[in-house]
């Protein structure tokens, strides 16, 4: 009885930790978000990170900053960082767009290119993760939205904090600049 007890255990954390780890990511959208403040992940609620170490910015294909998009125009999204061996996702808010010329140490969610995450293997940390990325994203010509927020939650892992960094980019009108 009691090495059935343990073997049940065992299972449910494995089969929790597998369906936690990035990789196992769906499209979402904003009514099952779990990358925002109070969703859950791994066990843990995510909570803002107010002054931690990860660093979001937005840049021109030429590479100035900027805080707008134009629809159909890329801009490129930058992330610096991210501790060794953590977790990392990524998203573009109502799941708008996509991301493409990723930098190595990410990849985009199967079936969704509005969401990226690090592929760190559960367990078994590569021996120099990448501490940041840089991938382009394009809202669509007919995007409705004014504004995308891209939320990234980062964690050690399972029964570790979750924690959420967002940037907004609004919406460039014809006499806006930046």
């Amino acid at each position: 009885m009691a090495a059935a007890k343990f073997f049940s255990a065992c299972l449910l954390i494995a089969v929790s930790m597998c369906s936690a780890h990035p990789a196992a990511l769906t499209c979402m959208t904003e009514m099952n978000n779990t990358l925002k403040v109070g969703g859950m992940m791994m066990g843990m609620n995510v909570t803002a990170d107010v002054g931690g170490p990860i660093k979001l910015s937005a840049t021109t294909t030429g590479g100035d900053p900027t805080t707008k998009f134009t629809p159909g125009t890329p801009v490129m999204i930058k992330m610096a960082g991210l501790p060794p061996a953590a977790y990392m996702a990524i998203r573009a808010s109502n799941s708008v767009g996509m991301f493409g010329q990723l930098s190595m140490g990410v990849i985009t969610t199967p079936n969704c290119p509005s969401q990226l995450f690090n592929p760190v293997p559960p367990g078994s940390p590569p021996p120099n993760p990448p501490s940041g990325f840089t991938a382009q994203y394009t809202a669509p010509k007919d995007v409705k939205e004014d504004s995308i927020t891209f939320n990234l939650v980062y964690s050690m892992g399972p029964s570790s904090f979750n924690k959420l960094v967002t940037m907004t980019l609004e919406k460039a009108t014809a006499n806006s600049t930046d």
